[in-house]
């Protein structure tokens, strides 16, 4: 195996803080009806996503749901527009009550649309499922030369959001919450 030779910049793998409240709802059209929403999918930004709100629990920067999706505050959408994103796409997010009352209209989904597959699956320990899906990652090895010029994107295999060292320092100083950043290099996954 050959040196690890380090990346110029960070790579952080993006989690929500599991220890904040969980919104279990589905997303959901205008008209009422559930949405598959996923990364690097066409929706028109112009097309706002609901978004039940649970009953109790605090508003976090960054939403902790099922999807795992970039739920984030007009705070955070804001500093992540100051970055090199280019390939994100932003989508207005309605916060409602359980009748359909808007109780935030100020978050966003931030739709990475730029897919990058950063792993070096030779040298990272990968374990496999019978149908070829990833099972578990030993220790995370980065292939440099796959790394995009942007400065948050997915990386599909296994599904990650990633965000470069320059962003992560930004989220971190500015006190955003409902997020945890691993470095990318060495990450067992799952986390």
């Amino acid at each position: 195996m050959n040196a690890a030779i380090p990346l110029p910049v960070g790579l952080f793998a993006w989690q929500p803080n599991r220890n904040t409240v969980r919104w279990d709802s589905e997303p959901y059209d205008v008209d009422g009806e559930g949405l598959i929403l996923f990364d690097g999918s066409d929706r028109d930004p112009q097309l706002p996503v609901n978004l039940e709100a649970p009953r109790r629990g605090k508003l976090t920067d960054f939403l902790y749901s099922p999807l795992l999706l970039l739920f984030v505050s007009n705070r955070v959408r804001l500093l992540v527009e100051e970055f090199k994103t280019d390939g994100v796409a932003i989508h207005p997010l309605i916060l409602r009550d359980r009748t359909g009352a808007i109780v935030d209209a100020t978050y966003s989904w931030l739709n990475c649309r730029v897919l990058a597959d950063v792993m070096n699956a030779d040298e990272s320990g990968v374990e496999y499922r019978e149908g070829g899906s990833i099972r578990h990652v030993q220790s995370f090895v980065v292939n440099r030369d796959r790394v995009p010029d942007v400065d948050l994107f997915v990386c599909p295999h296994p599904w990650l959001r990633i965000f470069k060292e320059p962003l992560v320092r930004a989220i971190k100083e500015s006190r955003f919450t409902g997020s945890t950043f691993e470095p990318l290099e060495g990450l067992r996954w799952p986390v």
